[in-house]
C-alpha cells in the first residue's frame, strides 16, 4: 500500500501543502452514470484567480476496463502545477486487481463500457472543476493524457465543448485495430464487443475534434508505433487547422513523454489564446 500523503482521504476539501508552493487534496464526484470517480486536485500556492487547469486520467489500461490513481501517476500530474496550473487527475471506471480473473475483466469493462470508456469520469471531473474551484478559468480547461489516457483524452475532446485544447502523448488512435486480436476472445462474453471498440476509438470520430491540439509520438515507440499514430494525424488536421504534431527520434513509449513531451506541451499551452 501506498503511503499516505497530505490531503489524501480527508473530510473536506481542505488542501495541504504537497511540496513547497504544491496545494492538494482528495475528493470524489458523482459521474453521470451514478459511479464515483476520485479526483486528485492539485493548486498552485498563491496563484490568484483565472488559473488554467490540466484534468488527467492515469495511463495502463488495455482500453477495456479502467483504473484507479496511484502515487506513480504524480510524476506526469506535478509537472504542470510547478508552472502554475491547476491539475485534476481522476480514476476510469471499472478498475481491476493486478492479476484478473475473466469474471473480473468482465465486470470491469461492464463498468468501463457504462462510463463510455471513461468519458462520463472525464465530464465528472471537468463538472467538479466548474463547481468547486471559482478560480479556474472555464476558458482554459485542457485535456491530457499518455498512451491510453491520451485515447481518452481524445475522445473527451471530441466530445466536450468545455475542453479547450487537447494534449495527447502516443495515444491508441484506432482501438479496433488495437484490438483485433481480443475482438473474437471477448465476443461470446460481450457480442457486440467490436461496436464498443468503434464508438470508443479516436479515429471514429476524429472530425468532431476541434479544438487545438498537441500530439507527441517517439520513433522508436514500440508500445505505439509511429504508423499506428499517423493516419489520425492526416485525418485530423482535415477538419482541424489547430493541430501540432512533435515527433523525436528516441525515448520510447515512456521516457519521451517525461523529457520531450511534456515540457514542449506545456509551452504550446502557455501560447494559447
Amino acid at each position: 500500500m501506498s503511503p499516505a500523503l497530505p490531503g489524501r482521504a480527508q473530510d473536506s476539501d481542505s488542501p495541504k501543502e504537497l511540496e513547497p508552493g504544491v496545494q492538494f487534496y482528495e475528493t470524489t464526484q458523482t459521474t453521470s452514470v451514478d459511479s464515483e470517480t476520485t479526483l486528485w486536485v492539485y493548486l498552485p500556492a498563491n496563484a490568484g484567480d483565472n488559473l488554467p487547469c490540466v484534468v488527467i486520467a492515469p495511463a495502463g489500461t488495455p482500453l477495456i476496463y479502467g483504473k484507479d490513481l496511484s502515487d506513480e501517476d504524480r510524476a506526469e500530474e506535478m509537472p504542470y502545477v510547478r508552472e502554475g496550473f491547476a491539475v485534476v487527475a481522476y480514476s476510469i471506471d471499472g478498475p481491476v486487481v493486478e492479476q484478473p480473473s475473466d469474471d473480473d475483466v468482465l465486470a470491469g469493462l461492464t463498468a468501463f463500457r457504462k462510463a463510455h470508456a471513461g468519458v462520463t469520469d472525464t465530464f465528472a471531473a471537468i463538472d467538479y472543476i466548474r463547481k468547486n474551484l471559482p478560480q479556474v478559468s472555464p476558458d482554459k480547461i485542457y485535456v491530457a493524457g499518455h498512451s491510453s489516457a491520451g485515447t481518452l483524452a481524445l475522445l473527451a475532446a471530441e466530445t466536450d465543448p468545455r475542453i479547450k485544447a487537447c494534449i495527447a502523448y502516443a495515444p491508441v488512435c484506432d482501438v479496433p485495430r488495437r484490438q483485433a486480436k481480443a475482438t473474437p476472445l471477448l465476443r461470446p462474453l460481450v457480442p457486440d464487443i467490436a461496436t464498443f471498440f468503434s464508438h470508443s476509438s479516436p479515429l471514429t470520430r476524429v472530425a468532431k475534434l476541434r479544438c487545438p491540439l498537441f500530439l507527441f509520438h517517439a520513433d522508436d515507440d514500440t508500445n505505439v508505433t509511429t504508423a499506428d499514430i499517423l493516419p489520425f494525424v492526416k485525418a485530423v488536421r482535415k477538419t482541424n487547422t489547430h493541430v501540432t504534431f512533435m515527433r523525436v527520434h528516441k525515448g520510447g513509449h515512456n521516457d519521451s513523454m517525461m523529457t520531450d513531451g511534456i515540457p514542449a506541451a506545456i509551452d504550446w499551452l502557455k501560447k494559447l489564446p
